[in-house]
């Protein structure tokens, strides 16, 4: 398989079962500017955390099952 062949089958993959992300303009980064929070885990609602996790966990059987 050569690399544009291998290219061509994940971004088949890609499109058909991931949802394409965009920049934000709107929140870019500028130094000295924004939060200061530094922490290492983000308190969300435990429902969130259970739909988050629900996600992932479908992401994953999809990427298994290809």
């Amino acid at each position: 398989m050569t690399l544009e062949q291998f290219e061509e089958e994940v971004t088949a993959f890609l499109d058909e079962n991931a949802e394409r992300r965009t920049p934000d303009t709107e929140t870019r980064f500028v130094w000295g500017e924004g939060d200061d929070s530094v922490a290492m885990f983000e308190e969300i609602d435990p429902e969130e955390e259970r739909r988050q996790l629900a996600a992932a966990k479908r992401w994953r059987a999809t990427r298994f099952d290809a």
